[in-house]
């Protein structure tokens, strides 16, 4: 989906509205996002806030879509770089979801630690900070060969089944583990079913389109896991749904 290139040197703050123009949606004008952010980092805890909801209690951490970041960051190649310069700081884990090689999320390495750690005792407590220390901050790839981990890092076959337990390390392939947290597996099959449960819902819609914030006041509780703007986030960001501006806010249309 084309969107209007983000100017790195547009704002001193993190955060930008947009500016609103006027058209309706018969002319097809694709638009930004409510907010345009031009720094990834700040994106990253943009759509984070809105899985801040101290009545829900997770049991992962919070984990954004890169592809989420699209809906925010207006340019795939700053999104990508700055993820890349966030992982080389150390202040992020990029993680593949399942079969597909092109699904990644973005975690804070600070709320993955945090996570894990939090009902660990001493003993697994060490294991974990050890895995992290020296393994996470100092791998670039999406994951680690067995090998990697008995010999060059020093960890016992124990240790491996129990960083697998915990939900640190998911076999890829015969000797060869991808990263992830715990509970991805629960964490996928929410956001797949609010995703399908939306783009049903905006597929009965007469044009297969519906306004955000009409999209918004419905209620949903029992068919969404998780907060409807973290949906949103990902139906556009995932090309799920154009977006065009029309003179009474963001409307999504179906197009898969």
């Amino acid at each position: 989906m084309s969107k209007r290139k983000v100017d790195d040197n547009s704002s001193s703050s993190p955060l930008k509205k947009k500016t609103s123009h006027s058209s309706t949606a018969e002319n097809q004008n694709e638009i930004l996002p409510e907010v345009s952010i031009n720094d990834t980092e700040a994106a990253l805890n943009f759509i984070k806030q809105t899985l801040a909801d101290k009545k829900r209690k997770d049991s992962f951490p919070a984990v954004i879509f890169v592809h989420q970041l699209y809906d925010v960051v207006n340019n795939k190649t700053i999104v990508n770089r700055q993820l890349e310069t966030l992982r080389n700081e150390k202040k992020i884990v990029l993680i593949h979801m399942g079969s597909d090689e092109n699904m990644k999320v973005a975690v804070f390495l600070k709320d993955l630690k945090d996570h894990v750690l939090q009902y660990r005792n001493v003993g697994e407590a060490l294991l974990y900070n050890k895995f992290f220390d020296r393994v996470l901050t100092n791998t670039t790839d999406y994951g680690i060969s067995r090998n990697d981990l008995l010999i060059k890092f020093k960890f016992s076959e124990k240790d491996v089944r129990a960083m697998v337990n915990a939900g640190l390390l998911i076999l890829r392939e015969t000797g060869i583990f991808w990263f992830s947290f715990p509970s991805a597996g629960i964490f996928m099959r929410k956001i797949i079913k609010g995703r399908q449960a939306l783009m049903n819902l905006i597929r009965k819609r007469k044009f297969r389109e519906i306004l955000q914030i009409e999209l918004e006041k419905i209620p949903m509780r029992k068919q969404l896991e998780l907060p409807i703007r973290y949906h949103i986030h990902d139906l556009v960001g995932g090309n799920f749904v154009k977006c065009f501006q029309t003179s009474s806010g963001r409307l999504l249309q179906s197009i898969r």
